[in-house]
């Protein structure tokens, strides 16, 4: 089934639409004229079942979205296996529908509350628990890895060089890039790279080095 948002004017009530969603690719669809979010209701048991969220440009491709559990510090899904409360941004769309993608034993009853204000703000291609982050640069180091002049290592958070003698150290970048820096003795040196490897070409300083997850 599909709702028409219509002309939703800002101050008028939310848009309102609720299905159920029991037999494969039964879906709720709604319309997305002057939305900027929906959230999304889902009660009921259905053993099994997975529904998914998509939104359509053109009227004929369906692309899943990333929708948000309404429960602090919870990552975006883009599938759901069981009750829940939800919500996305759908301003992109044209249509945005609930879809029983994988049927199940049982039913889920869906709700789509469709309203012109935008909660969830995303960064493209963002993660970092989609931005309901811990900063890392803070955040102590649970880890380290040793790492062996000319040996390939695996990168980690950032990169110390524990240095006797100072000079210079060479490194290879996660990327494949490589750099040379200045190392000071005495003092740990810190720097926010993520190195494969300390290389013997360019590397003059004495220096314990490791990687810190």
């Amino acid at each position: 089934m599909t709702v028409p948002a219509g002309v939703f004017p800002t101050g008028t009530p939310n848009l309102l639409a609720s299905g159920t969603l029991q037999t494969l690719n039964s879906a709720l669809a709604v319309s997305t004229d002057t939305l900027g979010t929906i959230g999304a209701s889902l009660t009921g048991t259905n053993t099994g079942a997975t529904v998914i969220f998509e939104g359509t440009i053109n009227g004929t491709t369906w692309d899943a979205i990333k929708v948000y559990p309404l429960i602090a510090g919870s990552a975006g899904v883009t599938s759901v296996s069981a009750a829940g409360d939800f919500e996305f941004n759908c301003a992109a769309f044209k249509q945005i529908r609930a879809r029983l993608s994988v049927a199940g034993a049982g039913s889920f009853s869906v709700t789509l509350n469709g309203t012109a204000a935008i909660k969830h703000v995303g960064v493209k291609n963002g993660n970092a628990v989609d931005l309901q982050m811990t900063d890392a640069s803070s955040a102590s180091v649970p880890g380290r890895i040793a790492l062996t002049v000319g040996t390939p290592a695996t990168a980690g958070r950032s990169f110390c060089a524990i240095c006797s003698v100072a000079g210079n150290v060479s490194v290879t970048f996660a990327d494949g890039s490589v750099g040379i820096y200045p190392l000071t003795a005495g003092v740990p040196n810190v720097f926010p790279f993520q190195v494969t490897e300390v290389n013997t070409s360019g590397t003059t300083a004495t220096a314990t080095y490791e990687n810190w997850k």
